[in-house]
């Protein structure tokens, strides 16, 4: 279970495009968090792994900031130079499974699926050829996963691109003065077949084998400003009659064409509570963070929410079984960074919006009119999102402390690859690793008292409050520097973002040391020793 807000730039306190991201694993999983340099990409072995992908996504253009789930092959998320974010959601589909679709080759060298978000991360300029990216792929080589909705943005505008198992694909702008919550059901309904027609006029010029367009083919510094026409769409050129010729829809019936409805299992085409729920948090006008009973300037990692007031003064309605929810809605306020965080973070309300399995929650803060390396900024847990603050992570930085990052993975720049299973070890407690303070620390707060879960809470709180004070000061520090010397703010980003990483770890050791003196269980240990 993964879960997505997006909030376009005209619905925002700042004029930022805001994406933030839970992802949501069962098992024992764990994130790598790395800074990847566009030369560290230039190797002779990555060159030789990839000699047979289609030339033109060979040469990677952009480095990125990437979180890696090694044995998840669809959890990864990416920042890239340019300042694109991908990150994506699972949807099954009605399709057929995957041998049936090689079968009837409608999947092609074996499809193309987690490899789809990397090659976007390191080709794609802005969102619109994000899109375009994901829809030729996905055309030219067929999907592997059963469904998916990717989330694809830019300092400018955002995107959801809807991918079913084999060629098909749907992908909707989203409006700058509307936000939407994606959770793990296909959410476009009824669309205007005019509209998918014209979308195919639009793309259907270009295949693989094609040049790409302009700035896809090298690199450019800052991707241009213009955004797309905010009804934009695209899909692909069958969607409507392959769904036809699957059953899926009978266009004699006189009924509006449903993607949802098309490509989804009957049993999933119900309202989704936690979209609900999280449209509900975003309409209060008020906005999210009030809603859930927090201060809009200072918020709390663990809030206690309000519920929602209809006009009458009432409780918020129980969550609708019929009828469809919009895939938009309109916030009740301009938003920010600590209202979409408040709301991946809520548990208090008719339903979770985060799960107990999240191993990382992300918000990111995607503003033009400022160099992408300050402007684009990933902010990040390690770990779940109730026991570990936000941290900053500017785009400009030189370099991530490679103890984010499992000794196993430290001088592996490529992907997971599925074909090659993780040895059980890999998930065993390690000391030179981030990752496994915070799960240890919220391990051992399984058992300890409700007064030092608080505790934490309050140092977080405070930790977060102080980072975001102090964020109008220090990026008018890094712009002057920037102007000056560019390498020197990058310098100086770096220094700030590893110095209250350094902060938060050791806090988290404190806490555990303290804890552990006191006698409380340590789980990982006995997990070890067992």
């Amino acid at each position: 279970m993964c879960l997505t807000v997006v909030v376009g730039r005209h619905a925002t306190v700042d004029g930022s495009v805001l994406v933030g991201h839970n992802e949501e694993n069962q098992g024992p999983y764990f994130v790598n968090f790395r800074r990847v340099r566009l030369d560290q990409l230039a190797s002779p072995a990555l060159a030789d792994r990839r000699s047979r992908w289609p030339k033109e996504i060979q040469t990677p253009q952009y480095g990125f900031l990437w979180s890696q789930i090694p044995g998840r092959e669809y959890s990864d998320s990416y920042l890239n130079d340019a300042g694109l974010v991908i990150v994506s959601n699972g949807c099954p589909s009605r399709e057929d499974d995957l041998e049936t679709l090689i079968d009837r080759q409608q999947i092609q060298q074996e499809g193309i699926g987690g490899l789809l978000r990397r090659v976007v991360a390191e080709q794609a300029a802005n969102a619109p050829q994000a899109v375009e990216l994901i829809g030729r792929l996905v055309e030219q080589f067929g999907y592997r996963d059963s469904g998916r909705t990717y989330v694809v943005a830019d300092p400018q505008e955002a995107w959801l691109v809807a991918v079913v198992r084999g060629r098909r694909w749907l992908a909707h702008r989203v409006p700058d003065d509307a936000a939407v919550v994606v959770p793990n059901v296909f959410i476009f309904d009824q669309i205007r077949l005019d509209a998918v027609a014209a979308s195919y006029q639009e793309t259907s010029s270009h295949t693989i084998g094609d040049a790409l367009p302009e700035n896809l083919s090298s690199r450019a510094a800052y991707p241009a400003a213009s955004a797309s026409p905010e009804s934009a769409v695209r899909a692909s050129a069958d969607l409507v009659s392959y769904a036809a010729k699957r059953g899926w829809y009978d266009p004699g019936s006189g009924r509006a064409f449903s993607f949802r409805e098309a490509y989804q299992a009957a049993e999933r085409n119900r309202p989704d509570p936690r979209q609900w729920w999280g449209q509900r948090l975003l309409q209060h006008p008020r906005g999210g963070l009030a809603a859930l009973g927090g201060s809009p300037v200072e918020p709390a990692p663990q809030s206690q929410p309000t519920a929602p007031t209809d006009a009458s003064g009432g409780t918020e309605p129980a969550v609708p079984t019929t009828e469809p929810l919009p895939w938009y809605v309109r916030p009740g306020r301009k938003l920010s960074v600590q209202d979409v965080a408040a709301i991946l973070r809520n548990q208090q309300g008719p339903i979770p919006l985060f799960h107990p399995a999240t191993q990382e929650t992300a918000v990111f803060q995607l503003r033009s009119g400022m160099p992408r390396p300050i402007g684009c900024l990933y902010w990040r847990t390690v770990g779940r999102p109730d026991w570990s603050p936000l941290l900053p992570w500017y785009l400009g930085v030189q370099e991530v402390p490679e103890q984010y990052c499992h000794p196993a993975f430290r001088a592996e720049l490529e992907i997971w690859n599925p074909s090659e299973p993780l040895a059980p070890e890999i998930f065993q407690p390690h000391p030179d690793f981030i990752w496994w303070k915070f799960h240890l620390l919220r391990q051992i707060g399984a058992s300890v008292p409700e007064e030092l879960i608080q505790q934490v809470q309050t140092v977080w709180t405070e930790m977060e409050q102080r980072l975001w004070r102090q964020q109008a000061d220090l990026e008018t520090e890094l712009l002057a520097l920037w102007s000056a010397d560019p390498a020197d703010c990058c310098r100086r980003m770096t220094q700030y973002c590893i110095a209250h990483s350094e902060t938060a770890c050791q806090q988290a050791d404190q806490f555990v040391h303290q804890w552990l003196q006191e006698g409380f269980p340590n789980p990982l240990l006995d997990r070890m020793l067992s």
